[in-house]
């Protein structure tokens, strides 16, 4: 079957298509998922929030923080981050500090949000 490229010209289609590509992009030039290295670091059963890392050798560093609930949790806590200081929300676009005793972070319903380290 051929792709319809023009359905590209749908604005959330185009959307979806950004975000794909995007993802490919962050896949391609973060060495931290190149390796086998994951640990999960944060598992909420009651909250049914998940958070993981992976990472390199050399310093490269993405987390991700998933909300498999229906809730919006606002403020939600993940203590032990892997590390404290400047990341950046990949989904979201923007820059977050982490502070020693942890993340702060609005999480949306079945949201997942990625975290790579700056």
């Amino acid at each position: 079957h051929k792709i319809d490229w023009s359905l590209l010209g749908n604005d959330q289609n185009r959307a979806l298509y950004e975000f794909y590509k995007g993802l490919i992009n962050l896949r391609k030039n973060n060495h931290a998922l190149y390796t086998e290295n994951i640990e999960f670091f944060h598992e909420n059963a009651e909250a049914k929030v998940l958070a993981y890392t992976r990472w390199n050798d050399e310093g490269s560093r993405v987390v991700v923080v998933a909300n498999f609930s229906d809730n919006f949790l606002a403020g939600y806590h993940i203590p032990n981050f892997p590390e404290a200081g400047k990341w950046h929300e990949w989904t979201r676009d923007y820059d977050i500090e982490v502070g020693e005793d942890g993340l702060m972070i609005d999480l949306g319903e079945y949201e997942a949000q990625v975290l790579v380290w700056q």
